[in-house]
């Protein structure tokens, strides 16, 4: 901004008298920041040597100096402006993405639910089973311990029917346990798995037994089961730098009594590969092994650990056929 020659002329007018030498001051000493007159500057005088400029010429230089710090300051509140818009639009955004992912996580909860809701209906009929007929069976038992000798054969029939109807619903009732190996959604992919049959494993001298696990976009991951104190289990992708991107780790050991399945879950990222499932001890004493005493039936699964680390996967592989095409 240009300062106003009017107000610039009618400063100049009324330049103030010098207290020294009663002259009219038309010069400004920018040592000393002061307005001074022609005789100040010469020798023996207070402003001797000092740099000078006209008057009249400080005074326009420092309007326009301030009315440049004043567009400064008028600039940044227009730009205080914009930044409000920016904050707004930044907020609005957000919010529409974790509405967004708000809505994809409402959705992956209804997909686990379904694929769940039908099969713990099926196992909470057939909880049901033993309560109903546990009854009848206790009524049934009492019946036949109180009852004399006449009191039993004139009952004889009823007590038959009895135990006929809770033999034949008891052989309807067929034995078979829900999986739970298989759930996923949109937020969390699906386990791959493995059903391997270490074979002698307990047989004196062996400590190790290797398997493979195919998995998804082509990872092969090759599995060590050792033994000493622990069982431990090992896990390496054929790609190494497939270990950058976290993955979950599932390790079954089955039981004939399905309630001591072993079931452990690790963090497969970075360097760690190796983990502790169990004490070899407990495998033995528990009656984990096959029926010969020497195999352990072992079901491994591995999955990214979420959809997020499995579409940074997936974009790895790609670019990488496509490097190998080129």
């Amino acid at each position: 901004m240009e300062p106003d020659q009017n107000a610039s002329s009618s400063a100049c007018m009324v330049s103030e008298f010098c207290k020294i030498h009663l002259e009219k001051c038309k010069f400004y000493c920018t040592q000393c920041h002061v307005a001074i007159c022609a005789l100040c500057v010469d020798e023996g005088q207070p402003h001797e040597q000092h740099h000078i400029d006209n008057y009249s010429i400080v005074y326009q230089d420092k309007v326009s100096e301030m009315n440049r710090k004043l567009d400064q300051v008028d600039s940044s509140a227009k730009c205080s402006a914009v930044y409000g818009w920016n904050l707004k639009m930044l907020e609005k955004e957000e919010a529409a993405v974790l509405k967004e992912i708000e809505a994809l996580s409402e959705s992956s909860k209804l997909k686990v639910t379904r694929m769940t809701s039908i099969r713990k209906e099926r196992l909470r009929a057939k909880l049901q089973y033993p309560l109903q007929d546990g009854k009848i069976v206790t009524e049934a038992r009492d019946m036949i311990r109180t009852s004399t000798m006449d009191e039993f054969m004139k009952s004889l029939s009823k007590l038959d029917q009895i135990c006929t109807n809770l033999a034949s619903s008891t052989s309807k009732h067929d034995f078979c346990l829900e999986t739970a190996d298989d759930i996923e959604c949109d937020l969390v992919p699906a386990y791959s798995f493995v059903l391997f049959t270490s074979e002698g494993l307990f047989r004196t001298g062996n400590s190790e037994c290797k398997f493979t696990l195919d998995a998804s976009y082509d990872i092969v991951w090759n599995i060590t089961l050792l033994k000493s104190d622990q069982l431990q289990i090992t896990v390496s992708p054929n790609d190494p730098e497939v270990l950058k991107f976290p993955h979950n780790l599932v390790v079954i050991i089955p039981h004939p009594n399905s309630e001591e399945e072993i079931r452990q879950t690790f963090e497969v990222k970075d360097n760690i590969s190796t983990f502790d499932v169990i004490q070899v001890s407990r495998l033995v004493l528990q009656g984990f092994q096959k029926d010969n005493n020497e195999d352990l039936e072992v079901k491994v699964g591995i999955r990214p650990v979420n959809a997020v680390v499995e579409k940074q996967l997936l974009t790895y592989r790609y670019e990488e056929e496509m490097e190998r095409v080129d």
